[in-house]
């Protein structure tokens, strides 16, 4: 191995981040050009870590294994998970090791006895990070990924899992790449509103005086800066230059790389050829079947390629690899490509006598299989649906190579692959592509193929449905329908429900119930038909945003007794349709706790078919439904992991959905933090501010910030929510949000306004809803109470009690019984006021909801009881020498919260705040809130205020709506 030189002050950061590891994940992008030196210094870094305690991993992307799922991964892993101890396998549970043994063979004979689970790339990724966090060493885990450029899809989204939900303890991922080759989703991460700890580290060319270490046997200083010139100060051409001779020049870099080769006896470059065909890492007992010759021949002849140091030992066991991807290339490429197919071939006909795995055995067959091959496209057609669930876009490159192999692309073998190829597109994200090939199958299909087209349609339109293009896919849909005949009812039926569901994506209300109608009107019939429930259903959601609730209701009877019958389809291009059923009952609350008892098994079945765009929506919806429920203390990891799938996808409508659920979550925990962080999010992505879901999102920032003591503009974002109708919300939001601010209104004694959103909120609800008179009734509580009528107001908060209760809404009955405290405090009734503020607190205790329980010890001071703000009160010193209760405090007013927001907030008395504030000010040497807040900004770590927050709450106008 040459001298390491030049890269020093490179080694030298690395050193210090090992030193002292953050916890959490932190990368490392470590970049430049081919034979810079980026795999020299990974691997000094590696073995520094090992000697200082880490667990230390390290994996490879091979140039020409763009098709093997998870490669990276397999190499980084794959060793150590085969060495797992018996404490390990216990730490890691049966669940990760079934998930983890579909990805790592030498798993299954610890999960032999256990059936294979459901469960998609979610699962497995979650097996991964649960691996990492049992395998690691005292000081954490370095993950090295060397060649990213080279990546494979899943690898590729494995790793953006990782940044973004790494493993318990200090996680390090150095991540080495070409330039401007970072795998976009990593770089997404990477550059996120909200981005992982990361570090980038670019090596340049040696200087002269460093790269004189790798020309040593040059005698001459002209010669010797010649090299340098012509290398570029490149160590790996100048190394290359160095093994061709004296008079060696950079004018041929190929044949420099290739100058030991040629000199190789034939057998030798034959070994190197078949090694090259095998991978970066080789086994040797397949070296003399790639290159077809006796085993004994082929090992006399490694022997030479390991003295001339173009093969080296590698990881664990008997496996070898090329000195460096770049000439592994090289050696590869000077085969004949008739050899090359050939010689894979005998690998993949070998492999397969094996019992070798699908995955393993497809990139042979790839290479070497002829137009007309039956068998080798059936074998690539079962690769591809294998990898289907975890690794879309390696299902995708074999599809594409089988649809070579078939000489009749307009057959019906020809256009079914076409189909399962647009299904993996779709579930890569690749929107774009998958349009193309649906498009492309549309044009060229017969009219009298109807099973065919409706197929494509209803893929064509479930991305369009993901990914928008609206009124495209309405073209598209209308143009089908033309070209049914009058016997196609069902055909027509599935058409007419995929542009219902298109008209739901833009909140279209009325035409969706009007393409919901014609679901029904074409009369599709039995006692399992999906599409009768699926329309059913979508008239039942479409419904109380018409006012038509009790109508509602009785559809959404009929569509889930349906759905109870109809048992599970498997068929991905109808995917979902049935299943919106319990989506209705959730999202427009008709029916909470049966819906999520629906639902969650149609995410299971989602994800066991991976799909990763609609278990991510299922997920979300599950979220904000739980939050509802009052699952507080579980609910918040749920949404984010929504967000992360959304993320992954690709398609941003779906995020601007993920999001509005982590905000819907957010609102129900009292986070302005989080909502305040989504709020940012969302208005950097195209088309936000058109999605059904901004309003709420602006409005329940807007709320939370009044509530604060911040300045929110709550007019524009009842403007923003469709005016005082909020007639750009669900009818289920409208009610909530008519509630909260009747509540706003009469914190801030604005009894008229609270009134008038009280009676907009009793004239929106419902008989068939109780849940929607509850809402009416809190509004019109408070409406009551701020217009000093407690006696009127405590009859309408105890039926919101109860209403609520029975809907399962724990946290807003909570927050009823609040309500119903002030009406006995008004009346007197002190004792009666205690008995439900200490009712509301042990819900709120029993929920997770904290900053719920905060605002009921805020009314228990006000009645005269002492209580002890949870929590400690002591702790470590600040790096300025603030106690915990005074970096709180300094934190809170560097984002312009005031004096008495954070008394609020803090649950002190506003004296208190004052006290500490004076010491504070005393400590640091600032005399005003402005000096406080610019020192702050300057400390590593501190909380960065939002560019909304920075300056006190200023008065406002009315909201509109009184």
């Amino acid at each position: 191995m040459h001298p390491f030189v030049g890269r020093q002050p490179e080694l030298n950061a690395l050193d210090a981040l090992l030193e002292a590891p953050a916890s959490g994940v932190t990368s490392v992008e470590i970049l430049g050009d081919p034979g810079i030196g980026k795999s020299r210094l990974l691997f000094e870094t590696v073995s520094r870590a090992a000697a200082r305690g880490f667990t230390v991993l390290s994996g490879r992307a091979g140039e020409f294994e763009h098709d093997q799922p998870f490669g990276m991964f397999l190499d980084a892993l794959e060793d150590r998970l085969a060495e797992l101890s018996e404490e390990e396998v216990a730490a890691l549970g049966a669940r990760h090791l079934r998930a983890l043994a579909s990805l790592f063979p030498a798993l299954t004979d610890w999960t032999s006895a256990e059936p294979s689970p459901p469960g998609g790339r979610r699962a497995l990724y979650r097996a991964v990070t649960a691996a990492l966090e049992t395998i690691s060493g005292p000081r954490g885990t370095v993950l090295a990924l060397d060649d990213l450029h080279w990546a494979d899809g899943a690898s590729v989204e494995l790793l953006t899992h990782l940044l973004r939900r790494p493993p318990a303890g200090p996680l390090v991922l150095l991540l080495a790449h070409r330039h401007r080759q970072l795998p976009d989703k990593v770089a997404a991460v990477l550059h996120e509103p909200v981005p992982v700890a990361a570090r980038r580290m670019e090596l340049l060319p040696l200087d002269f005086a460093a790269a004189q270490h790798l020309m040593a046997d040059t005698p001459h200083l002209h010669q010797r800066r010649a090299r340098h010139r012509a290398a570029g100060g490149n160590p790996l051409y100048l190394q290359l230059m160095a093994r061709g001779g004296p008079n060696q020049t950079a004018g041929d870099l190929n044949g420099a790389l290739l100058a030991e080769f040629t000199r190789l006896s034939p057998t030798a470059r034959l070994v190197a050829q078949a090694a090259a065909v095998l991978g970066d890492q080789v086994e040797p007992g397949l070296v003399a079947v790639a290159a077809d010759l006796p085993p004994a021949v082929a090992l006399a002849a490694a022997e030479e390629l390991f003295a001339t140091d173009l093969l080296r030992a590698a990881g664990t066991g008997q496996r070898v690899a090329f000195r460096h991807p770049l000439l592994r290339n090289a050696v590869y490429h000077s085969a004949s490509p008739l050899w090359r197919a050939a010689a894979h071939g005998r690998v993949g006909r070998a492999l397969s006598d094996r019992g070798a795995p699908i995955s393993v055995i497809a990139p042979h067959v790839a290479r070497s299989a002829v137009l007309g091959d039956a068998e080798a496209l059936r074998l690539l057609r079962a690769a591809a649906l294998d990898a289907l669930v975890h690794a879309p876009a390696t299902a995708a490159s074999w599809l594409r190579a089988a649809l070579e192999l078939h000489a009749e692309p307009h057959d019906r073998l020809g256009r079914e692959l076409r189909i399962e190829l647009g299904h993996a597109l779709m579930l890569t994200g690749n929107g774009a592509e998958t349009r193309e090939v649906t498009t492309s199958l549309l044009q060229t299909l017969p009219a009298d193929q109807v099973e065919l087209r409706l197929r494509a349609t209803a893929l064509y339109a479930t991305a369009s449905r993901f990914l928008v293009w609206p009124a495209e896919t309405k073209a598209v849909l209308r143009a089908e329908l033309r070209r049914l005949s009058d016997r196609d009812e069902l055909a027509a039926a599935v058409i007419w429900l995929l542009m219902a569901n298109l008209e739901l994506v833009e909140a279209r209300f009325e035409a969706a119930a009007a393409a919901a109608g014609e679901v029904l009107r074409h009369r599709p019939t039995g006692p399992d038909c999906p599409v009768r429930c699926a329309g059913l259903a979508m008239l039942a959601w479409c419904y109380p945003e018409l006012g038509k609730a009790t109508e509602a209701v009785r559809l959404l009877d009929e569509a889930t007794e349906l759905f109870d019958r109809i048992t599970s389809t498997r068929n991905n291009a109808f995917f979902g349709m049935a299943n919106i059923v319990p989506f209705v009952e959730v999202i427009g609350h008709l029916r909470l706790d049966s819906g999520l008892h629906r639902l969650r098994p149609v995410l299971r079945q989602a994800e066991e078919f991976g799909h990763l765009h609609f278990s991510t929506e299922v997920l979300a919806v599950i979220a904000a439904a739980e939050a509802a429920r009052g699952q507080l203390a579980t609910v918040v990891d749920m949404a984010e992991e929504a967000v992360d799938g959304a993320r992954m996808t690709g398609a941003g409508p779906l995020l601007v959905s993920a999001l509005a659920s982590r905000a819907a979550v957010a609102f129900d925990c009292l986070d302005l933090d989080v909502i305040e962080r989504v709020h940012r999010e969302v208005g950097t992505l195209p088309g936000s501010a058109q999605s059904p879901h901004s309003g709420f999102m602006a409005l329940s920032r807007a709320l939370l910030r009044r509530q604060a003591g911040l300045h929110g503009d709550l007019a524009g974002a009842i403007d923003q929510a469709g005016g005082p109708e909020l007639s750009r919300m669900l009818y289920r939001g409208r009610l909530r949000l008519y509630a909260e601010l009747a509540e706003l209104a009469a914190a801030e004694g604005l009894s008229a306004e609270a009134g008038e959103w009280a009676e907009r909120a009793e004239e929106l609800a419902e008989d068939a809803l109780p849940w929607s008179g509850a809402f009416a009734a809190l509004a019109r509580a408070h409406a009551h109470q701020c217009a000093q009528r407690p006696g009127s107001a405590l009859p309408c908060a105890e039926f919101a009690v109860r209403a609520l209760t029975t809907a399962g809404m724990p946290v807003l009955a909570a927050r009823a019984r609040m309500a119903a405290a002030l009406a006995h405090a008004a009346l007197g009734e002190r004792g009666r006021a205690l008995s439900e503020l200490d009712s509301a607190a042990a819900i709120f205790a029993e929920c997770g909801a904290t900053r719920h329980t905060e605002l009921v010890t805020r009314q228990q001071r006000k009645l005269g009881r002492r209580v002890t703000a949870a929590g400690p009160r002591t702790a470590k010193h600040s790096p300025l020498g603030l106690t915990r209760r005074e970096s709180e405090i300094a934190d809170l007013v560097a984002q312009g919260y005031s004096n008495r927001a954070i008394a609020e907030r803090l649950v002190v008395s506003g004296r208190t705040v004052e006290t500490h504030l004076g010491r504070i000010y005393q400590k640091l040497g600032v005399s005003s809130r402005t000096a406080l807040a610019a020192l702050l900004t300057q400390q590593p770590g501190a909380s960065q205020p939002s560019p909304t927050a920075t300056a006190p709450p200023a008065a406002e106008g009315r909201p509109r709506g009184g």
